[in-house]
């Protein structure tokens, strides 16, 4: 039984799209462990029992709009929003201050993985723009 206006997401194996998120999610958090706190705070900040978030350091939205204006195929997106490559681990504090722009990450916290991937998109240029302001 279902409740009217609310759509299920298919959760089983089979599920591609639920399939790559967890295959995302796994990924980063292998790296979360072997950081063990955020990667923007300095070593002596870090807190290792913080409340960590992943952050993509290319926006879903411009990844959206990069796959569009190329006209990919709805796969090819998913490749590119699960990408682990393209996300940062963050304290919840850093990634509401990065956010919300009240404190933009400096270029030196994105990892090398992040500009590899803007790099093969040919988004660099964006990228040092977007962490730059």
């Amino acid at each position: 039984m279902s409740t009217p206006g609310v759509r299920r997401v298919d959760r089983t194996p089979a599920n591609p799209v639920r399939a790559a998120w967890d295959n995302y999610f796994r990924e980063v958090k292998k790296r979360r462990k072997a950081w063990r706190g955020c990667e923007a705070c300095p070593p002596e900040r870090r807190d290792p029992n913080a409340i960590l978030e992943i952050h993509h350091v290319i926006s879903q939205q411009r990844i959206k709009r990069y796959a569009r204006e190329r006209k990919l195929p709805d796969v090819r997106r998913l490749d590119l929003l699960t990408d682990p490559r393209n996300s940062i681990v963050l304290c919840k504090s850093c990634h509401h201050k990065h956010t919300v722009r009240h404190e933009r990450l400096p270029l030196g916290v994105i990892p090398e993985p992040a500009w590899e991937y803007a790099r093969e998109l040919g988004l660099k240029e964006e990228l040092i723009e977007e962490y730059r302001a």
